[in-house]
């Protein structure tokens, strides 16, 4: 049985046709009783209807994958972890924390290494469900270290 050791509670933006929306979202952690992996599900509330995802680790990167799978088509979660400025820390990240490299084009994971000192990091620290106009979806040619669209293609 898992034990609830975390819960956030955030407002997501969601885009859609029509515009910025605001949705409820809720971040669950637990560690089972035998200490293995963390576990992390996100539920979402939108229009009325609970969109859940699960995964099996602490960075909330696969249960967003799986909420935006059962979303409508033309529906976005618009975020710092689905944006494809919003990179993970290259030297160990903190599930809430994302790192806006919107002014540096990024082509590998080593091209984060000189940013990766305590001043321009704290410069670029964004929470995870922080939004911003600059806000664009990732995608497959634009490098971002960030799981996000890996677990999208699961």
């Amino acid at each position: 049985m898992d034990k609830k050791i975390n819960s956030i509670k955030r407002s997501f933006t969601i885009l859609t046709q029509e515009g910025e929306r605001t949705a409820k979202g809720t971040v669950f952690i637990s560690v089972s009783q035998d200490r293995e992996y963390p576990k992390a599900e996100i539920r979402l509330t939108f229009d009325g209807k609970t969109y859940v995802g699960r995964g099996t680790d602490e960075f909330y990167a696969r249960p967003a994958a799986q909420i935006r799978e059962q979303l409508p088509e033309g529906i976005e979660i618009a975020c710092c972890m689905t944006c494809r400025y919003g990179n993970e820390c290259i030297y160990g990240n903190i599930p809430e924390e994302y790192y806006c490299f919107r002014d540096v084009s990024l082509t590998a994971k080593e091209d984060l290494i000189p940013y990766s000192v305590p001043e321009e990091l704290n410069r670029r620290l964004r929470d995870f469900a922080y939004f911003c106009p600059d806000w664009q979806p990732q995608s497959p040619d634009y490098y971002t270290y960030n799981e996000f669209s890996d677990c999208l293609a699961e």
